[in-house]
């Protein structure tokens, strides 16, 4: 299975050395990666050093982080769909949890560690039918050095799971949330950390079909969720 890490922010590159970060995303043999920023003005920088860490054959791809509340959020959301691979929303309240979970812009909603916002019935239906994913970060639970607060984490996240619909856990995706290097973490903890919190790992695999859904919307392809424009047999 390949594992991909789909949060690793952006200020973990700026100023670093490329060839040490290429060789350290080798190292903990992640095959892809997404680089991800909640300032839109960092977007442009990111795709001009995206080809430089692909030559290592890494696949990298891109992510906005969305911090706002829905009202200003659908005016963003505007801006930046067709600028990345991917769309996050940093939820924080009941509201925020619902918009995410049924605009069709965002993919992915980032669950908070600290605080429980409830998932409905009818958000985890959303969820599944519009391939969108719940995001848990591993980074707050190594930060931290009180072992009691890791715990609580790890019981906000267990709790989340144990409450989604067998279904939805193929909906549920675990990242490293990497705001440095040091934080970073190998596939194979990520793949284990799922299972040991009830994620179903086809998450994975669900998550690298959304993006190549995302690219062919962009480029045209896809006019119509579903629905693919061929020529001659192939993609055009």
């Amino acid at each position: 299975m390949r594992i991909i890490d789909i949060c690793i922010w952006y200020e973990a590159l700026r100023g670093a050395d490329f060839r040490a970060f290429v060789k350290l995303v080798q190292d903990l043999s992640l095959d892809s990666i997404v680089i991800s920023t909640s300032d839109m003005r960092l977007i442009k920088e990111i795709r001009k050093i995206q080809p430089l860490l692909e030559t290592s054959g890494t696949e990298v791809f891109t992510r906005f982080s969305l911090v706002a509340i829905p009202q200003k959020a659908k005016r963003v959301l505007a801006k930046v769909r067709n600028q990345v691979d991917l769309v996050s929303y940093r939820v924080k309240n009941r509201q925020q949890m619902a918009f995410a979970c049924r605009d069709r812009r965002v993919d992915v909603i980032e669950q908070p560690h600290d605080k429980w916002i409830p998932i409905f019935r009818g958000d985890w239906r959303s969820i599944i039918s519009l391939n969108k994913f719940v995001e848990l970060k591993i980074y707050p639970i190594i930060a931290y050095y009180d072992v009691r607060k890791a715990a609580n984490i790890m019981f906000l996240y267990r709790r989340l799971v144990s409450r989604s619909p067998a279904k939805g856990r193929e909906n549920i995706i675990l990242s490293s949330g990497a705001p440095s290097s040091k934080y970073m973490v190998s596939a194979l903890s990520l793949e284990k950390l799922a299972e040991e919190l009830g994620i179903n790992t086809f998450s994975y695999s669900k998550i690298f079909a959304k993006i190549r859904e995302n690219r062919d919307k962009i480029k045209g392809l896809t006019p119509v969720s579903g629905v693919s424009i061929y020529r001659n047999g192939e993609n055009i």
